[in-house]
């Protein structure tokens, strides 16, 4: 059988944000495994995927089970689920589906619904050599995510599949990376048109390459009003789930920061821009005083604009600078397809970072090309003596994941990263959790490594250490690393000061936090009322001894 999928949208989906919205994406699952994964809607109760997808199936006496999730940096908070008895689907008929989602551990009595559409047919014999099938789509080769591919094995490429078009506008001659397309297989293709698919995990396939960076200067803050003095201002820039902060400035009608902000714009992510101003008044007490948000789709690519924003609903407005440029250094593919390992990418890469073109973009002043080879000995994080491995490499304020292998304390990834350096005095940290399922991944150690201290082109074993690097863990990692920059655009980069961001990323509403500060509550209460029910009695002589002693102490 072949069974069709078509999700469509949610519809009053819960909340799981401080902000009251949510991220949600929508997990298909089969005998206990993932076989499909939705793209990230941002910020919306009421999202809209609609996206198809195809299963072959061998027995339709199974169960399938669909679960939302709001998307979190290290863990997704649940959303409900629901299931889908795949014998009650009528046969060579678009069944139209509206499955409410619930939560036994939740006390929402209304989760929200789900919309999907389910075709299940016999399938042709001539179709069962693949796992997946996509429905028709188009799949857009970028320059930066597909190695070499000569003309005749790209038009061989796309007269293979009916049910899939290759788009290329303009045609490219020179391509690096990989051709990710959106399910469970990735297919790398060489010069020699040869192909390799590998299997990815959930980690691997989440959105995570950026195809430009976003630009901002913090100016000043115009025509506010303030009924009282005291406090401090300061800035939030939210794109996605980067949230950034500015310094802190005296409460004053026109405050001025002139700070320099950088963020990344991913391929799936939301591209508007949200800024909000804020008053801290003591420690603890923050106060948002207006918003705006800037579409980033519509801000002409490679050029600085002034933009003069007025603030909902306060009065004011903000004035900062953006521009949008392109960034092509960001890939994750395999050992096959290394960027610096095609030597006409390498020779671009060298004259990109040569002197004499170090005018050209002072902002871009390295590349890292890191290899995530393999580690032994890792910390056994199941029940079963293995764990599941995957790492997370994080250089300034960008980050890009591993695919996860699966049951093993020796794994070996053979996975290419390359980054864009901002600052030669950074540090690489690849750090390696346990994949736990929909639950928080399990630390199992952390490497740090200076970018001034790589040594080019060989494998290095790095000793895992603990979270805060100050002692060993178990285990070791292997690396190869290779650093290209340019010495001039590093040296004036040494003299700016480094960016600043939230501490936290993306807050989320905590269940277990909220029950810890009730019972705070209560137990003051509870003291309090002790208190009062104790000074009634002094005052109403119900213990004579007692009430003596009362008003002896207290003259």
């Amino acid at each position: 059988f072949l069974l069709t999928i078509h999700l469509k949208e949610g519809r009053n989906l819960v909340i799981r944000d401080r902000c009251g919205t949510s991220d949600p994406f929508v997990k298909f699952k089969m005998e206990g495994k993932t076989f499909y994964k939705s793209k990230v809607v941002y910020k919306d109760l009421n999202p809209t995927w609609n996206e198809t997808f195809s299963l072959p199936l061998k027995d339709l006496s199974q169960k399938m089970y669909i679960k939302v999730y709001d998307r979190d940096l290290t863990t997704d908070d649940f959303m409900g689920s629901a299931s889908v008895t795949l014998s009650d689907l009528v046969m060579d008929k678009v069944n139209e589906l509206a499955l409410p989602l619930d939560d036994p551990n939740s006390l929402e009595e209304d989760m929200g619904v789900l919309l999907v559409d389910m075709s299940l047919m016999l399938r042709d014999t001539d179709s069962k050599k693949g796992h997946v099938w996509l429905a028709p789509s188009f799949i857009h080769m970028l320059r930066s995510s597909l190695p070499f591919l000569p003309d005749s094995a790209f038009e061989s490429l796309v007269a293979q599949s009916s049910n899939c078009a290759v788009a290329c506008s303009p045609p490219l001659r020179m391509l690096t990376g990989v051709c990710e397309a959106g399910l469970t297989h990735r297919v790398c293709y060489t010069a020699g048109g040869s192909t390799h698919s590998l299997r990815l995990s959930d980690a691997m396939r989440k959105s995570q390459i950026w195809t430009s960076v976003v630009s901002i200067t913090l100016v000043e803050a115009r025509e506010l009003c303030w009924d009282s003095q005291g406090g401090q201002l300061f800035v939030c820039f939210k794109l996605g789930e980067q949230i950034y902060k500015s310094k802190n400035q005296v409460k004053v009608p026109r405050p001025q920061w002139r700070e320099r902000f950088t963020l990344n714009l991913f391929l799936e992510s939301s591209h508007i821009l949200e800024v909000e101003l804020w008053l801290k008044e003591g420690r603890r007490n923050e106060e948002c005083l207006g918003t705006c948000q800037v579409d980033l789709s519509a801000v002409p690519a490679s050029q600085r604009q002034l933009f003069t924003v007025a603030l909902n609903p306060s009065r004011g407005v903000l004035v900062f600078l953006l521009a949008v440029n392109s960034c092509s250094g960001v890939s994750v593919s395999d050992l096959c397809a290394a960027p610096l390992d095609q030597p006409q990418e390498r020779q671009n890469q060298l004259e990109n970072y040569h002197l004499k073109r170090t005018l050209k973009n002072l902002s871009d002043v390295g590349f890292l090309q890191v290899k995530v080879l393999k580690a032994t000995d890792l910390l056994a994080a199941d029940l079963n003596g293995k764990s599941d491995p995957f790492c997370v490499l994080e250089l300034g304020h960008d980050r890009l994941l591993s695919h996860t292998v699966y049951k093993s304390l020796n794994p070996e990834w053979n996975q290419v990263f390359a980054l864009p350096v901002r600052d030669v005095h950074d540090v690489l940290v690849v750090t390696v959790f346990d994949e736990d399922g929909d639950k928080a991944p399990d630390f199992l150690g952390k490497a740090a490594v200076p970018l001034l201290s790589i040594r080019h082109g060989q494998a290095v074993t790095y000793p895992l250490k603990k979270e805060d690097l100050g002692g060993l863990s178990k285990g070791s990692i292997t690396l190869e690393l290779e650093l290209l920059f340019n010495p001039v655009r590093a040296s004036l980069r040494t003299f700016q000061p480094r960016e600043r961001r939230f501490a936290e990323d993306n807050p989320k509403f905590s269940k277990k936090a909220l029950s810890r500060n009730v019972l705070r509550v209560q137990v003051l209460y509870r003291t309090i009322s002790a208190s009062l029910q104790y000074m009634k009695s002094c005052f109403q002589w119900e213990s004579v001894q007692r009430s003596l002693l009362a008003f002896l102490v207290e003259y």
